[in-house]
């Protein structure tokens, strides 16, 4: 639970240097809370490199195809609506 709760801090600073302008007092508390509303979370850490082999939209899709592959999807029908449309940080 803390190591949720410590990454919705790291969360919460990445949104702030992102925004242009000031988020709300609710939108900030929203974004450090965000895990902790979750009785599990899968963080997938990855990097698009510049390489003319693998454009960046194809690295992007063996990610989310990999993903699918390694996770129970059919037991989990909310992270596979999130991957089919491309709500997952890249």
């Amino acid at each position: 639970m803390r190591a949720r709760a410590d990454f919705g801090r790291i969360l919460l600073k990445a949104l702030q240097a992102e925004e242009r302008e000031t988020p709300s007092a609710a939108r900030l508390e929203t974004e450090r809370t965000r895990l902790m509303r979750a009785p599990t979370v899968v963080a997938v850490i990855s990097r698009v490199t510049p390489n003319p082999a693998a454009p960046e939209w194809e690295q992007v899709l063996v990610l989310r195809c990999r993903l699918l592959q390694s996770l129970p999807c059919r037991q989990c029908p909310g992270l596979r609506y999130l991957l089919d449309h491309g709500m997952v940080f890249p």
